[in-house]
């Protein structure tokens, strides 16, 4: 039937030229009074009067102040002019008697002359309602008091540019028309908001408690970097007394990953939010950029299998000096050697001045022990400085008049109590030169005195210490197992000298300067999004909260996509236990949004060779397509003719973004340049660690650099490395799987992927 015929049409047609004309409106209002501010501000300026600018100060204030807060919903009203509202619910208060229709979307719009508002936005408490209940009763909360509601109905809107092109009423949102809709639409090169299709469990974690921190272990294609996203959106909106968007931050796994979230945060109302990565955090308290090895070029090396490949015991020495490096156990070890530093920088001897004592080594260490025990080592030092330098000019006027005093006595007595003779003469010379050449030498001492003791103390920089502790870890250690380890890491530390660092030394770093140098300033961070947190460790997470020195913290990540297991968690415990004051809130999202039910049972039984506990699989919205396809053949140039076949053959069935997946970098490269050989004028990308964005259909990309990130079709390919039945090789293929929304081919060598062939095969004897 078509939505003309619908007995509310004509209302709903009536209703939408209502709000879009009210939203232009407003957005009329807000230019001309954006017109006013200026000239206003303009006109301020002009006057203003410097020596009494007190009122033509307070306009420019005023207005810029006004002028922000229209600017800030100025965009948001804009972005609404083709969609004001995306949904409808009628519900009936327990308090009264007639129901109430209340359309939602994502800016909201008030009319004086209404009682309900024209448009609520999604976040606001009523709007939990239309996501998390079905028809019935229902209720939801405003500061902290819970109301009581009748939801009769939800209707869902398709408005394109303005114009109402369909609609329909909903209940159980798993079954929901427009979600699959959404779901069957093409990927994009940037991340889109989900406002209008929010799950249930989406918006628990959307709209959980801000004070509590918040672990999610979300599958595959679960939507965690959107929900986070929308996350931070709600919090601002409902804490927007509280927090400016300024005070809260993203940590994204890199600037590729901070691209393809770009355009959801201003649609949003969240641009002002600082977005980093967590390298570029960690500079910036180091207070300099350092040079890293490529952070994942270890990664690299442990999943190669061609003949350059490194020896199992180099594997194994790799893998677990970054994962030691990483742990708690080195934060342990590094605290043993910081409680030695404490102890062996102080000098050993008094602070005098020549032959005077002006502070005591007891003393001192009363000072650097005692009343400065709750600085930073340095800070420590730092005050002591200060402390000698004032008392130091205090001490040495009085030790310079007791000297003058003493002499001048001492010669007064010789003047009266001797004979006029030329001994006594001479004797009162020889004291007042004696004298002279005191003064003197306690004047020219005083002024060198503080800097030459406080060159006594025990002085370093962040890096030099930091390779001197990796030189001794043996020392700080009771674990002689380990020590093949730490002489590895401390032969790898050879490197530093040439100021080349790796990702793992950027925690150790970090909690050092925290520790013995202390921080310049404070990042004024009150609240932390986390996204791919699977891929950092424990001592990483402890790094952040000491930092940041925030409770509130929102960390995503899928512990089947973890890829740097080798410096990683293994699993959420410790996180949720004991990193923070008080145990993190901790909840799961089973249900992925992304890739068809197909795809997700192959991905989902790769996944399952995992040697884990506890493996929480993804359970695919319904949603069928066609079965995974997997081609074997015996030359490259096979496999790189047969992945153009493939890529033609999607382009003619409109599929607009694909990704051709592989191992490692080396792969993706030889992959990209054969492709260009064969094809040059092909749409298609190389993606590697340096890469910060892509606006390419096609994108060869090896399957670390994925995660995050989806797709309409993805081949995953070998030419001349294989995935084995590890762990880490195993993740791979998971995560590369399930980067497909719509088509997912494994196209490789032949006996390249031969464990997915069993797998394949012992599925179908299963069944």
């Amino acid at each position: 039937m078509s939505i003309k015929n619908h007995k509310d049409y004509s209302k709903e047609v009536i209703r939408l030229e209502e709000t879009s004309e009210y939203l232009e409106q407003t957005i009329a209002t807000v230019v001309e009074r954006r017109g006013r501010f200026n000239e206003e501000i303009r006109d301020a300026y002009i006057h203003l009067d410097f020596l009494d600018s007190s009122l033509s100060y307070s306009t420019i204030v005023l207005n810029s102040s006004l002028l922000d807060d229209l600017e800030k919903n100025f965009d948001l009203l804009m972005h609404a002019r083709k969609k004001p509202y995306f949904a409808k619910m009628d519900i009936k208060q327990s308090n009264q008697d007639e129901s109430e229709a209340f359309y939602i979307g994502k800016i909201s719009l008030f009319d004086s002359t209404m009682e309900t508002p024209l448009v609520v936005d999604w976040r606001a408490p009523i709007a939990s309602v239309y996501y998390d209940g079905r028809l019935g009763e229902a209720s939801y909360q405003v500061n902290d008091t819970e109301h009581t509601i009748e939801l009769l109905m939800k209707r869902q809107y398709t408005i394109e540019d303005g114009e109402l092109v369909d609609f329909m009423d909903v209940d159980i949102s798993t079954t929901d028309t427009f979600l699959q809709a959404s779901l069957e639409s093409h990927a994009g090169e940037k991340l889109k908001d989900i406002v209008s299709t929010i799950q249930g469990e989406q918006n628990q974690i959307i709209r959980a408690d801000i004070e509590k921190p918040l672990v999610v272990q979300g599958v595959a294609g679960s939507g965690k970097t959107t929900i986070a996203l929308h996350r931070i959106a709600y919090l601002i909106y409902t804490y927007a007394d509280t927090f400016s968007p300024e005070e809260f931050m993203i940590i994204a796994p890199n600037t590729l990953f901070l691209d393809y979230i770009s355009g959801v945060l201003p649609e949003l109302g969240a641009n002002k939010v600082k977005q980093t990565t967590y390298v570029d955090l960690m500079f910036e308290i180091i207070g300099k950029k350092i040079k890293l090895t490529d952070s994942n070029e270890k990664l690299n090396a442990l999943v190669r299998t061609d003949r350059d490949a490194l020896s199992k015991k180099e594997k194994y020495l790799l893998a677990t000096a970054a994962s030691f490096k990483n742990s708690m156990a080195m934060k342990d070890l590094m605290d043993a050697y910081i409680d030695d530093l404490e102890q062996s920088i102080l000098p050993t001897e008094d602070y005098c001045l020549e032959e005077y004592v002006i502070l005591s080594l007891e003393d001192l260490k009363q000072k650097y022990f005692q009343n400065y025990s709750y600085l930073p080592l340095y800070n420590r030092v730092e005050n002591i400085k200060q402390y000698i330098r004032s008392i130091t000019k205090n001490k040495s006027k009085i030790i310079l008049e007791d000297i003058d005093e003493k002499y001048s006595s001492e010669i007064e007595s010789i003047r009266y109590g001797e004979a006029a003779t030329d001994a006594r003469r001479d004797k009162i010379i020889s004291l007042m030169d004696e004298r002279d050449a005191k003064l003197a030498k306690i004047k020219k001492s005083s002024k060198t005195l503080v800097k030459k003791y406080m060159a006594k103390f025990h002085t370093n920089d962040l890096f030099g210490f930091y390779f001197d502790f990796l030189s001794k870890m043996r020392d700080f250690s009771e674990n002689e197992a380990l020590n093949e380890v730490y002489d590895y890491i401390g032969k790898q530390s050879k490197n530093y000298k040439k100021k080349k660092y790796e990702i793992e030394d950027l925690a150790p770093l970090v909690y050092f300067k925290n520790k013995v140098f202390g921080l310049e300033e404070s990042l004024d961070i009150k609240m932390v999004v986390i996204d791919e947190a699977q891929d950092f460790s424990d001592f990483q997470f402890f790094v952040l909260r000491e930092l940041l020195e925030t409770e509130r913290f929102t960390i995503l990540g899928d512990i089947s996509q973890g890829i740097h297991m080798y410096r990683a968690i293994n699993n959420w415990d410790y996180l949720k236990e004991s990193i923070f004051s008080t145990e993190a809130n901790y909840l799961t999202i089973e249900q992925s949004y992304r890739t068809t039910i197909e795809i997700m049972d192959e991905a989902n039984f790769v996944l399952g060779q995992l040697p884990m506990e506890n493996i929480i699989k993804a359970k695919p919205v319904v949603r069928h397509g066609k079965k995974p396809d997997l081609i074997e053949l015996e030359k490259p140039w096979e496999v790189i003719d047969a992945i153009l076949t493939k890529v033609e053959k999607w382009h003619e069935e409109s599929f607009t973004t694909m990704a051709i997946v592989t191992k490692s970098n080396q792969e993706a490269k030889k992959v990209f340049k054969d492709l260009k050989k064969l094809k040059p004028d092909l749409n298609m990308a190389l993606v590697d660690e340096k890469t910060e964005h892509f606006d390419h259909k096609i994108l060869v990309i090896p399957a670390h650099l994925s995660k995050g990130l989806e797709f309409d079709a993805v081949i995953v390919t070998t030419l001349e490395e294989s995935f084995n039945i590890e762990p880490l090789d195993i993740k791979l293929v998971y995560v590369a799987m399930t980067r497909a929304m719509h088509r997912l081919s494994i196209i490789a060598i032949e006996n390249s992927i031969a464990y997915y062939n069993n797998l394949v095969e012992e599925k179908s004897q299963v069944s």
